[in-house]
């Protein structure tokens, strides 16, 4: 599993196959700022990490590939503005923990597209 393999199961927004590259025990943890709703509580489990995740990916969406804090990560955008960053640890085979910012004030450095 790689991270342009994740990209590619998000960009077709399969929750089964995304469920499939998650481990069964994936933990997600969410940073909405107090101004996007969010989970309170780390969301744990195969099947609930990829139903909240596949929902950030919409039809419009554009994913990108980028460096977040040192780690790879997968920037998704809408109308050319950052609507989540996705920070997961891949271990092995399987993603075993995912990092989601949606806080707009976070994002705000992730609305250009580099280069």
């Amino acid at each position: 599993m790689t991270l342009e393999d994740l990209v590619a199961v998000l960009g077709r927004r399969d929750v089964a196959a995304l469920g499939a590259v998650l481990d069964p025990d994936v933990v997600l943890v969410s940073d909405g700022g107090g101004q996007v709703v969010t989970p309170l509580r780390p969301v744990r489990g195969a099947g609930a990490v990829a139903r909240l995740v596949a929902a950030l990916v919409t039809a419009d969406s554009v994913l990108s590939t980028a460096s977040v804090n040192t780690r790879p990560g997968v920037v998704v955008r809408r109308d050319g503005r950052a609507c989540a960053v996705i920070v997961p640890v891949l271990e092995g085979s399987a993603v075993t923990h995912v990092w989601v910012v949606l806080n707009p004030d976070k994002l705000e450095r992730w609305h250009r597209v580099p280069g």
